[in-house]
């Protein structure tokens, strides 16, 4: 059984998983990275070949991934940081990243942290980052999709009766937002 988690999210290229990788070497933090599991039980099944094209997939599959993701989560212990998303966006269309299913599976959670940045330094991370396929977006697109995602965390703490603490990351800025986020899980994980 999971001791305790915290759900990380934020825009694609908002920095989130650039922070959580810099935290990973902290003591006592597990990460899951949600997208990363879905993408090994994809593999395995044989519905992907790689992780930006799970969102491409029908939603009982991409249910079925995410499903599998929270079991491996379920055998984690100590304290747990989920990087994810709180909804996957394709050519205008949204979808829950954390689902009422998901959120009921979903044992221990003490907090959500939501890691923002400017929509330019949004689509100066995007372009530069030649590993993912990403769609290009302007900064109109950009902040739709941040007031999607908020909207999206708001109901999944509203369901879970948990606080959300919000972070800025800007860009030349990755110690003092990794700083902060020290500060809110110290405050969460007591």
């Amino acid at each position: 059984m999971v001791d305790r988690i915290v759900i990380v999210s934020g825009s694609p290229g908002a920095g989130k998983s650039t922070v959580i990788h810099e935290l990973a070497n902290l003591s006592g933090y597990k990460i899951a990275n949600m997208g990363t599991l879905m993408l090994e039980h994809a593999l395995k099944k044989g519905y992907a070949k790689d992780r930006d094209s799970i969102r491409f997939l029908p939603p009982q599959q991409i249910a079925e991934l995410r499903h599998l993701a929270i079991r491996d989560i379920h055998y984690m212990h100590g304290k747990i940081i989920i990087d994810t998303h709180t909804s996957i966006g394709e050519k205008g269309r949204y979808i829950p990243g954390l689902p009422l299913e998901t959120l009921e599976d979903l044992h221990n959670v003490s907090a959500l942290i939501y890691i923002d940045a400017p929509a330019k330094d949004i689509i100066e991370r995007r372009t530069l980052d030649k590993e993912r396929k990403r769609e290009a977006e302007d900064t109109h697109i950009i902040d739709a999709q941040r007031l999607i995602n908020i909207s999206m965390l708001s109901f999944a703490a509203a369901q879970l009766n948990k606080p959300i603490y919000m972070v800025i990351n800007r860009q030349g800025k990755l110690k003092e937002c990794i700083d902060e986020i020290k500060q809110r899980f110290d405050e969460i994980f007591g």
